[in-house]
């Protein structure tokens, strides 16, 4: 039999969905022999829960590089089959204390509505239980630590969790070739060149995180017309807590700290669920049009920083995303190898949640503090 993982935080804070089946990390699954033949009764009844990290259209219509890891042998081959497939999903595995990332490859489009057929209103950035997850020895890339694919026939199952174990951003300490997540409790953030952009996607799903505009690689099976489709755009600095009082320079809109004690810089960060925490229900007739006059844009600005400051003053932020070390090679050698692969030089973070920790706070921004707009509904 499988061994349970029991943590009494998540436990306290999960709310009962399959009560019966038992929650396991991602690290018990990969540990699983696919050639055991137990291993259907290893998997069975199992719950894996997981952060939505995003959400991949394969629009190249393309086959994924597919490797297969045989426990016994440690030998790694390309899979002999092609695997053609509709959506990468991305998804953080929660209880790993290093951020590991897996995968989940859907074959089609009626597989990618299947597994999100439980999830009407969830977007990059939510929680989920993976149910009954198997993973067959294969992954992304020959890289034994690579990231792995994970099956599932079921559908993806939403729940809350919100304590989650701090993880830290520290690219230094990643292989190159691989991907992890992050997650930062109690943060101070900065947003600089605020404004309003028009969103390449209306949907749920991509949280409208995406800039770029032709809306290729977005994952969303579905566009509703009923909302506007406008989303913040912004620059976003993480910096310590302890940080709190230093003022800022106007020009070039930079941070009086060390590089040690500022955490990240996020560029272009686009949220719909940010936008909406700040700025409530949009009318569906919202234009940036309206938001582009340099009064409206810096009562914008004003707004929005008075309610970040009123976060980051009562309890700050909790923010996950993810990070890809990526892999360059060494022009200077013409024969170099895959296995003399060597991390690239810039590495940019994503993050894809971002809410303040106390739900309190939360409440009386959206419901005290959102930015209220009186501007024409047409122009």
């Amino acid at each position: 039999m499988y061994s349970s993982y029991k943590h009494n935080n998540m436990e306290n804070n999960i709310k009962e969905i399959y009560p019966n089946y038992s929650i396991v990390t991602l690290d018990y699954i990969l540990s699983i022999d696919e050639h055991d033949l137990s291993h259907d009764t290893s998997t069975e009844r199992t719950k894996l829960p997981a952060i939505l990290l995003g959400v991949k259209k394969n629009d190249e219509k393309t086959t994924a590089r597919e490797y297969i890891h045989s426990k016994a042998t440690m030998f790694n081959r390309q899979s002999n089959k092609s695997f053609p497939y509709d959506r990468l999903f991305r998804f953080g595995a929660i209880g790993s204390s290093i951020g590991h990332v897996f995968v989940i490859l859907t074959s089609s489009v009626a597989q990618s509505v299947s597994i999100l057929s439980c999830c009407n209103d969830i977007s990059v950035g939510q929680t989920v239980f993976i149910l009954e997850p198997t993973f067959t020895g294969k992954s992304l890339s020959k890289d034994k630590n690579s990231i792995p694919i994970i099956e599932t026939w079921k559908p993806l199952r939403p729940y809350f969790f919100h304590d989650f174990q701090q993880i830290p951003y520290n690219p230094t300490l990643t292989t190159a070739g691989t991907t992890n997540y992050f997650v930062y409790k109690n943060i101070d953030i900065a947003v600089h060149k605020l404004s309003m952009c028009e969103a390449h996607c209306a949907g749920i799903l991509c949280d409208r995180q995406n800039v770029i505009l032709t809306g290729k690689n977005c994952g969303c099976l579905y566009s509703p017309s009923s909302v506007p489709k406008v989303v913040l755009e912004m620059n976003i600095v993480l910096k310590n807590k302890t940080m709190s009082n230093v003022t800022t320079i106007p020009l070039p809109n930079l941070y009086e700290l060390s590089n040690a004690e500022i955490i990240m810089k996020v560029t272009q960060f686009r949220s719909w669920k940010f936008t909406k925490l700040m700025l409530g229900n949009l009318h569906t007739l919202t234009r940036v049009l309206q938001y582009t006059s340099e009064e409206v844009e810096e009562n914008l600005r004003k707004t929005i920083n008075e309610a970040i400051t009123v976060v980051n003053n009562n309890g700050g932020w909790l923010i996950i995303g993810w990070y890809q070390v990526g892999i360059q090679k060494d022009a200077s050698d013409e024969g170099t190898k895959n296995d003399d692969d060597i991390m690239a030089a810039t590495i940019a973070p994503h993050i894809v949640h971002l809410t303040p920790m106390d739900p309190n706070i939360q409440h009386y921004i959206t419901t005290t503090m959102q930015f209220k707009l009186s501007i024409p509904t047409s122009i």
